[in-house]
């Protein structure tokens, strides 16, 4: 069923690719099965940016970095690497 229903998208595509296409553009801006995640998303990125610009230039923002570059390193050379 699906397989014939496939086929016969693709035939009318390739008939009238315009107005499939327009018709495809109509039933995307329609639907909203996608905007939760998409607004999660969008919180948690803002969420994050905001904590890297508060951090970045503290005591903790120097020490996360050193720490993240000690671990860095150790990912790169395992056998340089120290407890």
């Amino acid at each position: 069923m699906i397989a014939l229903l496939s086929s016969m998208i693709e035939a009318q595509f390739r008939k009238y690719p315009v107005v499939v296409s327009m018709y495809l553009m109509k039933k995307l801006l329609r639907e909203e099965d996608g905007q939760g995640l998409v607004e999660h998303t969008l919180i948690v990125l803002v969420v994050a940016l905001l904590f890297w610009m508060g951090v970045r230039d503290t005591n903790i923002g120097t020490s996360l970095n050193l720490g993240w570059s000690k671990i860095s390193d150790c990912v790169f050379s395992p056998f340089s690497c120290s407890p």
